[in-house]
């Protein structure tokens, strides 16, 4: 057996969950996936709202709080064009406004930075600053150009950025003469193909769309994280959002690894840092959060020689304790090689002048959650 995918957040789905869950979910947890999500529904939220009656807004004297100046109200550069006509002035008209055709910095700004993004410098070199005291562009009807392109085909990036990576100048090779460095080191001229690449995550997250499903090509080891799993506020809140955004994927991905033939050859693990306290952290206010409980926690594993549909341990009612076939860190580290077709007591590492296991000096296979 494998290991050819692991789902991992960063905190465990119902803090007060009773039970550690191992196994494949019955068929119907699909309809309970789907029903959790139309329970917690899209909805709306407001992020924010313009005044009735906007405040004044006054000019500080050299900064300082306590000494007002004239009143002010908002506006644009006079050297830029205006706000839409017949609109307040407003977040709604500064946003029109940025986006308007017409406007002669957004897009290339924009444009500049897709640029710089895959070549290593911009075609304005201060990608951050096109005023007087930032640089000019060097190949400025190119700029127009790619600002042109952006706006035409309604700011869609994903576009703009294909035609800059699919071009010719992009596609030349990086080598060059000695001469030409001596001459061009910044290669501001576009005579040779960019050095610099995409960062390490663009990377990765570029691998991933390319390449399928990364199990499928024969990928041992696929590790996901949601990062945003950690409750320690406004739960009642947060909590129903972070569960659509991971019990769906989840149901799709055990999904799309039995239709693939891959579900029985990969062991899925679903886990995370901590469980949750069953009181509440922060008082008995309405954003109340959960703070970490280390003594027992839950967690989900299917797929690769695991037992489907059981339930294994369970806490007290409180949510405090373990109570009933506790499984310890170690222990789950040993059936998940076993599960690789890996003994837990002859695995070792050599550290510090000594041979170490990854279970320690304890772990045992919990036989019971496997076929």
């Amino acid at each position: 057996a494998r290991i050819a995918a692991i789902g991992i957040t960063t905190g465990v789905a119902w803090g007060t969950w009773r039970r550690i869950i191992c196994g494949r979910a019955p068929v119907h947890w699909d309809e309970t996936f789907r029903a959790r999500w139309r329970l917690a529904g899209a909805g709306k939220a407001l992020v924010m709202k313009e005044m009735a009656s906007p405040r004044a807004t006054r000019v500080l004297h050299r900064g300082e709080y306590d000494q007002p100046g004239e009143t002010v109200t908002a506006g644009v550069p006079a050297f830029l064009p205006p706000l839409p006509s017949g609109m307040p002035a407003n977040r709604l008209a500064l946003a029109r406004w940025l986006t308007d055709p017409a406007h002669p910095l957004v897009a290339r700004v924009e444009a500049n930075r897709l640029w710089e993004m895959v070549f290593g410098l911009g075609l304005v070199e201060t990608s951050e600053d096109f005023g007087l005291q930032g640089s000019p562009p060097s190949h400025p009807e190119l700029l127009d150009w790619l600002a042109t392109e952006l706006v035409q085909n309604g700011w869609d990036r994903k576009k703009l950025l294909r035609q800059i990576v699919t071009s010719a100048t992009y596609r030349q090779s990086s080598s060059a003469a000695p001469k030409q460095i001596e001459s061009d080191p910044q290669n501001r001229l576009l005579a040779r193909g960019p050095r610099f690449r995409l960062p390490a995550e663009m990377v990765r997250d570029n691998a991933l769309a390319v390449s399928g499903l990364l199990v499928e090509r024969g990928v041992r080891f696929v590790q996901l994280y949601h990062r945003g799993w950690d409750h320690h506020g406004d739960v009642v809140t947060n909590l129903p959002k972070q569960c659509k955004d991971t019990d769906q994927p989840s149901a799709a991905l055990l999904t799309d690894l039995k239709q693939r033939g891959l579900h029985d050859e990969t062991l899925v693990v679903w886990t995370g840092e901590f469980g949750r306290t069953v009181y509440g952290q922060g008082g008995l206010s309405a954003d109340y959060g959960r703070d970490h409980h280390g003594r027992c926690f839950s967690l989900w594993l299917a797929g690769g020689g695991i037992k489907p549909g059981i339930v294994h341990g369970e806490t007290d009612e409180f949510g405090y304790n373990v109570v009933r076939d506790g499984v310890h860190v170690h222990d789950l580290n040993a059936t998940i090689l076993h599960c690789l077709g890996l003994n837990h007591e002859r695995l070792t590492y050599r550290s510090q002048g000594r041979d170490f296991r990854i279970t320690d000096v304890a772990g045992t296979v919990v036989k019971a959650i496997l076929r």
